[in-house]
């Protein structure tokens, strides 16, 4: 907890924030060494930055544990 007079020296999110609160998924989980690729078109302008950064580092082909070390 940051007390009086102290201010926070990192732009650290938590990631249920960046995640809407969603910890789960109905859908089948991606294996580490999936490798992943974005469409080529370009990224939906309405999209989050965190999520505009991932479609932009998915340009070529990327596993997703790579995908999460960025």
């Amino acid at each position: 907890m940051i007390g009086p007079g102290e201010e926070r020296t990192t732009d650290a999110v938590r990631p249920y924030v960046i995640t809407g609160g969603r910890v789960g998924s109905a859908r089948a989980e991606l294996a580490l060494e999936t490798l992943v690729s974005a469409s080529g078109s370009a990224p939906d302008p309405s999209l989050q930055p965190e999520y505009r950064r991932i479609v932009e580092r998915c340009q070529g082909l990327l596993s997703v544990a790579e995908v999460a070390a960025h």
